[in-house]
């Protein structure tokens, strides 16, 4: 999904007048760059540490250790395993990495894409409210000239 502004606000009548439909526009523009900006911001932060993460040694040792305990448990053989196995197939292009960097890559991606789609879902909705402030301000003043 994509954040853009709506072309149609100047050919819709919905707007109303045309400093109407030119605000409307102006503000999904605005909308639009700071989605973006943070959307950004967020997938080259998110890179950027997961990398990092990954490379560090203090933490690839701390995620060995974690996870050759949970291998050893019940619960391993029962949940874990499938996922481990699913991760193990995904990062196959990490192969430079240590595992436990490699698990890190996966979880810092996952991560971060939620953060990154949860920005988007924010400005898609905040775009349908800009579309409803302005057909309301388009009511009124058809309203008005009544």
């Amino acid at each position: 999904m994509v954040i853009y502004p709506n072309p149609s606000v100047m050919a819709t009548q919905d707007k109303g007048s045309f400093g109407n439909k030119i605000n409307c526009a102006g503000e999904h523009i605005l909308n639009t760059a700071v989605g973006g900006l943070k959307t950004a911001a967020v997938l080259g932060g998110g890179g950027l540490l997961t990398y990092g993460l990954a490379k560090s040694s203090i933490v690839n040792r701390f995620i060995e250790e974690t996870y050759s305990k949970l291998k050893s448990t019940k619960l391993y053989d029962k949940f874990l395993s499938k996922g481990v196995d699913f991760i193990n197939k995904g990062i196959n292009k990490f192969k430079a990495l240590p595992k436990a960097g490699k698990i890190i890559a996966v979880a810092g991606s996952a991560l971060t894409a939620m953060v990154a789609q949860h920005i988007i879902n924010k400005h898609t909705f905040k775009a349908g409210q800009i579309d409803q402030k302005y057909t309301d301000r388009a009511n009124m003043e058809r309203a008005i000239k009544w």
